[in-house]
């Protein structure tokens, strides 16, 4: 685990130079005993889970994980990257086969856990964030950083309108470069996470931030989401954005603000009082 049991913004983590294992396997036959790395589908990398729950820890690289968890917490904030990986190769290349193919994680195991949020009033994460879960930022010739589409998934769908919804929040994760047409398969730098609260919120504005935001919400919803009818079937509807109070103290000299009580950006419309 990165991070601490419960999940806290900006711990220090003394990780910069370190590769993290979820198993550490070695060739030692080969002189120098060079690293083994496997598929996210093989068995020696069985159920080797990554979980980090903080922000801004920075590591070499990852390796021989099968899945990838990032659990948020009620102190973190619109912006904030969580992981960043300082060499290129993405998740590595594959060991046990001959044309050394990059390791592919399968999309289906790379998770948003929101569970640790609070769905309290004025409390948790509020309005509209977007995290970046995920990423290579490699440094190169004095301040110079590359930005390397290295991480690789199979499995990958994007839901396209449609976000899961955890109690009072909708989560929508996807990464910053889609597959070809007709592929599943992407090759990408960043992991992505849109995370709104849409319900049952109070949202105080005082106009003091060091960057004042041009638009605060009460609550924000960005997408459908899929539920039952009476019947069973999934059908997709609005996320009401609903129960939520917005309070401005204040605004910034010199700034123009836009705010929302509540704001729905989705296609397909349900309204209620």
């Amino acid at each position: 685990m990165l991070g601490s049991e419960e999940p806290t913004r900006a711990l220090a983590m003394n990780v910069a130079l370190a590769s993290i294992y979820g198993t550490d396997y070695r060739d030692v036959t080969s002189g120098g005993t060079p690293e083994l790395t496997f598929d996210s589908a093989s068995d020696q990398i069985k159920d080797n889970e990554l979980i980090v729950t903080t922000t801004g820890v920075s590591a070499k690289k990852v390796r021989n994980f099968d899945s990838y968890t990032f659990v948020l917490g009620d102190n973190f904030e619109n912006k904030d990257t969580m992981l960043t990986l300082t060499e290129t190769g993405g998740f590595g290349t594959v060991s046990n086969v001959n044309s050394h193919p990059a390791v592919k994680v399968d999309w289906g195991k790379v998770k948003a856990n929101t569970s640790k949020l609070t769905d309290r009033r004025g409390g948790g994460i509020h309005g509209r964030n977007n995290f970046t879960l995920m990423q290579e930022a490699v440094p190169g010739t004095g301040t110079a950083i590359s930005y390397p589409n290295h991480l690789a998934f199979a499995n990958y769908t994007d839901t396209a309108g449609i976000a899961e919804i955890d109690r009072v929040y909708e989560k929508k994760m996807t990464v910053d470069v889609a597959p070809a047409a007709g592929s599943t398969d992407t090759s990408a730098n960043k992991v992505l996470l849109e995370l709104n609260r849409f319900r049952n919120d109070e949202v105080t504005h005082k106009g003091t931030e060091a960057q004042a935001p041009t638009e605060v919400y009460g609550g924000y919803s960005g997408y459908d989401h899929t539920e039952k009818d009476k019947d069973g079937h999934d059908i997709t509807v609005g996320t009401t954005t609903e129960s939520n109070i917005l309070n401005i103290e204040g605004i910034a000299h010199g700034t123009t603000l836009k705010a929302y009580g509540g704001y729905a950006g989705r296609r397909t419309w349900r309204l209620e009082g």
